[in-house]
């Protein structure tokens, strides 16, 4: 082999290379903005899900900041409850959850006021064993789930608050207006 030969197999060699890895990336890189292809619950049914998003979009909708389920909440309180909630919070989601697809509201914002109302009314109830608990129980972890998977998702941290890394000291009452009205992640 002389080195005109030589030159052309590494040219060809680092080309290939090159080629593979590019065409990988761009493969991983096909789907919709938007879109998590493939995505599916491992805790929740896929009616559950369905449910979970109609719910956390009306607590939580798209304005000129994302809605929940564009954030990902619904993903976010999926793993949370597979992996790390006890079986009585995992059962008081699913049976919630349940409730609503058995009662199939037409109108999931007077649902939602509804068990909302419910929640505020029985908030003194002590016995485990009533519904108003189970409802009480139901929308109470539901905001709450929601809430947090909303405010500690990535793009709200960096794209609604402001995200600083490194913080400097702490000022306890710093005005909106020199932050352009936006409040910190951190």
């Amino acid at each position: 082999m002389n080195r005109r030969e030589a030159l052309i197999n590494a040219g060809l060699l680092t080309g290939y290379a090159f080629s593979a890895g590019s065409i990988a990336a761009i493969l991983s890189g096909c789907k919709p903005d938007g879109v998590d292809v493939g995505w599916q619950p491992s805790y929740l049914s896929s009616d559950q899900n369905e449910v979970l998003i109609k719910l956390i979009d009306r607590i939580l909708p798209k304005t000129d900041t994302p809605s929940a389920s564009d954030v990902g909440v619904h993903k976010f309180i999926d793993k949370l409850m597979n992996d790390f909630c006890t079986i009585e919070e995992q059962n008081d989601l699913k049976s919630g959850l349940d409730r609503t697809i058995e009662d199939n509201p037409k109108n999931i914002d007077s649902y939602l006021t509804t068990i909302a109302q419910e929640a505020k009314s029985n908030d003194d109830a002590k016995s485990k064993n009533t519904a108003d608990y189970k409802s009480r129980e139901f929308f109470t972890q539901l905001r709450s789930l929601t809430l947090l998977g909303y405010y500690t998702s990535e793009q709200v941290c960096t794209d609604v608050l402001i995200y600083d890394p490194i913080p400097g000291e702490y000022i306890g009452c710093y005005p909106l207006e020199k932050n352009g009205g936006r409040a910190w992640a951190l």
